[in-house]
């Protein structure tokens, strides 16, 4: 049985709040971008994994270093609050089900002018439990992500069908609140558009039951300068729409925690 999930369950480990590693508390001030909902870079010494394809980088960049963009005025995790749609036996979790989670970025009030290079980006994870690629001890287990990264014509609600954007898979090591940066996506963004960013998360168990991969987003209940998307097609019939208002989710705030880092290229002044 699929069914959207508010919690994740106390035999995991999550049932108190708590922040991902470091310090990672911060003011929506204004840096490197500009922007009004700005907020620090994230600590380098992320745990991080490359993109299995990485994207061929311009070989031209402007001056001025990693620009840092992000909708959330928190980094903190929260692990009470959890946003997916998941497998369940006899109301035991056993995996996740297909849960697509959205930002749109106005690089426009970042200030940033001419073409943007989306190099990293870094996101909150509640939990990862894998069962893919395990050793012969039943560490070292991975599971897949698939990123959409490009430009959408206009700012505001995403909006698939018109995203110009690049899909790029990863494999993503066990993990429990923290985040982790995904590098090398390497994609241009044009002066003018609006950045499009989809994580999907395949479906966690196949058809004979075989596989069982566990990911729950970070999440926190923190403000936000505009609204993380989320659609389960398979899940209650959750089509594409803010969520908050998601009726399974009991309407509580839920913002999906995610970070861009990049810089601007070609003739930006």
């Amino acid at each position: 049985m699929i069914r959207a999930s508010l919690l994740a369950p106390v035999a995991l480990g999550a049932a108190c709040t708590v922040s991902a590693t470091g310090d990672l508390e911060g003011d929506a001030g204004v840096n490197e971008s500009g922007g009004p909902d700005a907020m620090p870079p994230l600590p380098d010494d992320l745990p991080s994994v490359t993109v299995d394809e990485p994207g061929e980088p311009p070989t031209e960049s402007a001056p001025g270093g990693t620009i840092s963009l992000t909708q959330n005025a928190s980094y903190d995790l929260n692990a009470d609050l959890i946003a997916n749609c998941n497998h369940l036996d006899d109301d035991e979790l056993i995996a996740h089900a297909e849960n697509r989670y959205f930002r749109v970025f106005d690089l426009a009030s970042h200030a940033i002018q001419g073409d943007f290079l989306v190099e990293n980006i870094v996101i909150g994870v509640a939990l990862a439990e894998g069962s893919e690629d395990c050793d012969a001890g039943g560490d070292g287990c991975e599971q897949p992500l698939l990123f959409s990264v490009g430009a959408q014509p206009e700012p505001g609600a995403p909006v698939p069908e018109q995203a110009d954007v690049d899909q790029f898979s990863v494999r993503i090591p066990d993990l429990e609140d923290d985040h982790v940066r995904i590098e090398e996506f390497n994609r241009v963004i044009p002066e003018g558009s609006a950045l499009y960013v989809e994580l999907e998360v395949p479906d966690g168990e196949d058809a004979l039951g075989e596989r069982h991969n566990l990911f729950l987003a970070g999440m926190n209940d923190d403000d936000e300068a505009e609204a993380t998307y989320f659609s389960s097609p398979g899940c209650d019939g959750i089509e594409l729409q803010p969520l908050g208002d998601v009726e399974a989710f009991d309407g509580e705030p839920r913002r999906w925690v995610v970070s861009v880092e990049g810089v601007a290229v070609g003739d930006a002044e």
